[in-house]
């Protein structure tokens, strides 16, 4: 399942910001690895619909509030913003914000019946176009679409027509050109979830179908114009969420719900996949699926991340890539270049809208709730614990594997003395039934000759008695 109230965003200089919707506004904090962060309150009376997006170190918050819509930018610890646009008009049902030097893209979609028709509209030097139709579709069951950025000009964009099949169209950020469509997946049976990874010239996706037996976790990759052939990478009775990880060059696809969790792996960028392996995690209710961008160049790509939401912690994700929440001394502030925004923001030109968010007071922080939420420093003993907790959970996965695998030949073991038991009964009865019949035959060739003597004794003293009468009649 994946949230919209939760987004992440990684910086050039290795920065990881969250961002989270709760109650009407949007806050926003650095993660570091064992150390507490605060947080700060980006934007107020908004709604759930919101982008992130980075360039040059600047971290930008796109938001849709009261007054329209809202551009904030974070700069030297703070917040500021300014209204794009007054126009609310269209029922956005989502909006992602993208730029690159002077230029600045809006993708959205908005409602239209049963349809939803997705938009684009472009900004040069702050002034904005008209804006340009991309198609009809067809939202997903968790997001009308999807944004994956390719590398520094390029993003592509994936939807599901109005005839049902999963498309992407590639966008230019500085010619601000649209692609034709490309086919990805015919999608003939509804999908569950499905999960995207987007990389330089190439794009993965999982697919999980819930048929009316068991689910199917379908694959298919397109690497430049070459598209591998869809492939059923699981199959069984798990039918929650699914998602596409990769680091070091190694593809991975995780298939998980709340007690159990799958994982196979692809070095040949999806061609090939490994037999599925129980990892022996529970992912638990909360576990939900966030979206992801990536501005680095670390080793870790992955378009949405599986967030515990409880602790905010990333399950399986730091076990691929351990250095996913970077140390608080291995970030950097970068120098900042000059902008389409920055600098109407430095020069202080706002218009008078704008509210300077900066301050690190108590009122900024997360709603009291979630303040027993950051993470703690572990002293020594607390890593011992954790790394025997790690060692049991992996030791419990081997059991587990072992005791399916030990019942698995139980039953192929029981089947076949059953078979056997069945057979034994029948050939026993054959016998018994075969040697009644012989008894029965030899009851008779006895009976029968038994007949034929009695007959002939009879006959052989019949004529003895005569001849003695006779003679004893010829004696008289």
């Amino acid at each position: 399942m994946r949230t919209q109230n939760i987004k992440f965003l990684r910086t050039d200089d290795g920065r990881l910001f969250m961002f989270r919707y709760s109650g009407g506004s949007i806050y926003a904090k650095i993660l570091y690895k064992n150390v507490p962060s605060q947080s700060l309150k980006a934007a107020d009376n908004v709604s759930p619909i919101f982008s992130v997006w980075s360039f040059d170190n600047l971290v930008y918050l796109i938001c849709l509030g009261n007054t329209g819509v809202t551009l904030c930018l974070y700069r030297d610890g703070q917040w500021v913003s300014r209204p794009l646009s007054r126009n609310t008009d269209d029922e956005f049902s989502k909006m992602s914000f993208i730029s690159l030097n002077d230029t600045a893209h809006l993708v959205y979609s908005v409602r239209q019946g049963d349809f939803h028709s997705l938009h684009i509209r472009s900004a040069k030097r702050d002034q904005w176009g008209m804006p340009l139709k991309i198609d009809d579709m067809i939202p997903f069951s968790e997001t009308p679409f999807y944004i994956g950025r390719e590398n520094r000009n390029t993003v592509r964009i994936y939807y599901r027509t109005t005839e049902k099949d999963i498309k992407f169209r590639r966008f230019n950020l500085e010619s601000g050109s649209l692609s034709e469509r490309y086919d990805l997946i015919s999608a003939n049976m509804p999908a569950t979830d499905i999960s995207v990874l987007t990389g330089e010239n190439e794009c993965h996706i999982l697919y999980l179908v819930k048929g009316p037996f068991s689910s199917q976790l379908i694959y298919k990759g397109i690497k430049n114009a070459s598209s591998s052939k869809v492939k059923i990478i699981w199959e069984g009775q798990l039918s929650g969420s699914c998602s596409l990880l990769k680091n070091e060059g190694r593809l991975y696809a995780l298939i998980y719900d709340r007690t159990k969790c799958f994982a196979a792996f692809s070095d040949d960028n999806g061609y090939n996949f490994s037999i599925p392996k129980n990892l022996g995690v529970r992912m638990g209710d909360s576990c939900l699926k966030a979206e992801y961008t990536d501005f680095s160049e670390n080793s870790f790509s992955a378009d949405e991340i599986p967030t515990d939401i409880s602790d905010f912690s990333f399950p399986v994700t730091e076990d691929i890539f351990p250095s996913f929440i970077p140390k608080q001394n291995e970030n950097r502030e970068m120098p900042q270049r000059q902008n389409m925004f920055s600098g109407n923001v430095a020069g202080g030109n706002m218009p008078s809208q704008s509210m300077r968010q900066g301050n690190m007071a108590q009122a900024n922080m997360f709603p009291e709730n979630m303040m027993s939420q950051n993470t703690p420093v572990k002293n020594p003993s607390e890593n011992r614990i954790a790394e025997l907790n790690e060692r049991i959970n992996e030791l419990s996965g081997l059991l587990s594997k072992r005791n399916d695998e030990i019942a698995a030949i139980s039953s192929s073991w029981k089947l076949k003395y059953d078979a056997l038991l069945k057979e034994n009964t029948a050939l026993r009865a054959l016998a018994e039934k075969s040697q009644s019949a012989v008894q029965n035959s030899s009851d008779a060739l006895t009976l029968s000759a038994s007949d034929s003597g009695t007959s002939d004794s009879g006959s052989s003293d019949s004529n003895n008695t005569g001849f003695v009468e006779s003679d004893t009649g010829a004696e008289i």
